[in-house]
């Protein structure tokens, strides 16, 4: 659970920055274009290329994300089986070599996921619907709204172009809309990859090991420090119950 907790926060965190890492990208749009004053002719084309060159910019970051969240998975875990198996240096090794193997299997799973969804992203879809709704926001009330926005802009483009204005608030939709995507399906991949699916591979590899007698007899050998006490607490404690007795059988013959 402390585990799970110190994870969803960092993702949450990520959530964030998925937020306003799009904010920044539309405001230096903006600025980029405003600066150059004339509305100039901007076509699909163009809107689909900002598009693609600022969602490809956040994938970097997100696998990043990944590998701190791996690494904090690590530590926690390594963390637990110390504590858990104190005395037992063959069973502590043996979890931590299992965890780091799971995990890095996770990592790559994780990664895949994460980057195929960047390729997703790469194809620049809404629903016409959900496109509508955002686009509907930032028009003026004067303005008819598109049946179909994108499929709009693609052939009215192609005739006369869309002015500045309109092309500013294709992108603010557009990538408000991505941005919510990527900010909700990157925080889950890896919230299922190198959490539920780590915990739930290395309590079934850590059971199947209790399968085998051999691995199990060499698990749970104690470390030598650890036996000599056990051993030397033992034979403090006979002796106190031998002097108690005789203490007993001395007092009662008084």
């Amino acid at each position: 659970n402390q585990i799970s907790r110190r994870a969803h926060l960092y993702l949450l965190m990520f959530h964030e920055f998925i937020t306003l890492a799009v904010n920044w990208t539309i405001e230096r749009e903006v600025a980029q274009y405003e600066a150059r004053e004339l509305p100039g002719f901007i076509n699909y084309k163009t809107f689909e290329d900002m598009v693609k060159e600022q969602i490809k910019l956040l994938e970097g970051p997100a696998v990043q994300k990944l590998k701190e969240v791996s690494e904090i998975v690590k530590k926690d875990l390594h963390k637990v089986a110390e504590d858990s198996f104190v005395g037992f240096s063959n069973l502590t090794n043996i979890a931590k070599s299992n965890i780091d193997s799971i995990r890095q299997e996770k990592e790559v799973e994780a990664e895949a996921m994460l980057r195929a969804q960047f390729k997703m992203e790469a194809s620049v879809y809404a629903q016409d619907t959900t496109y509508s709704k955002k686009l509907g926001k930032r028009k003026r009330e004067e303005e008819q709204a598109y049946a179909s926005p994108l499929c709009v802009l693609k052939s009215t483009s192609t005739g006369g172009g869309a002015t500045l204005k309109e092309m500013i608030r294709h992108i603010q939709s557009y990538y408000q809309i991505a941005g919510q995507r990527l900010a909700e399906q990157i925080p889950l991949v890896i919230r299922y990859q190198m959490l539920q699916q780590t915990a739930i591979q290395l309590q079934d590899e850590m059971l199947q090991m209790l399968q085998n007698r051999r691995i199990t007899e060499t698990m749970l050998q104690e470390d030598p420090h650890i036996k000599s006490k056990r051993i030397d607490l033992q034979n403090r404690l006979k002796r106190l119950s031998k002097a108690r007795f005789l203490l007993t059988n001395y007092i009662m013959n008084i």
